[in-house]
């Protein structure tokens, strides 16, 4: 089966995403040769590619739906998850970084959704951790 075939099919993308999607690639590949000649040109060609392929790529299919299972204020900064068997998922948070070296910095929140509508229901401190 073809390549271009597969993406369409496993995808369902149409034949316009898919020829932008050759379109931006090959722009990819030609960047490092614009910013070699012009500078301010390369950040204009730069910006129209990000903005253009984050709409092209980020795209969820019909029929995934997409939530917003926990917010910031709940797992702010967070470093890693993991989905446990029984529906639980578990969120490193890192706090280090930007707000500065310290003890006590990170911690393990364990979140679940009691109720079944993919949005995280209760909010448990796990683990404290150090580094």
């Amino acid at each position: 089966m073809d390549y271009k075939l597969k993406l369409e099919t496993s995808l369902k993308l149409g034949k316009l995403d898919v020829l932008f999607k050759r379109f931006f690639v090959k722009s990819y590949l030609i960047f490092p040769y614009i910013c070699m000649f012009n500078k301010q040109f390369a950040h204009i060609v730069a910006s129209i590619l990000i903005l253009v392929s984050v709409n092209v790529f980020a795209q969820v299919p019909e029929e995934l739906k997409s939530t917003k299972f926990s917010d910031a204020s709940s797992t702010p900064s967070p470093a890693c998850l993991c989905a446990a068997p029984t529906g639980e998922v578990f969120v490193g948070v890192d706090m280090l970084g930007s707000l500065g070296k310290g003890p006590g910095k990170g911690k393990i929140i364990r979140l679940v959704d009691t109720n079944g509508d993919g949005i995280a229901d209760t909010k448990t401190l796990y683990a404290n951790l150090d580094n």
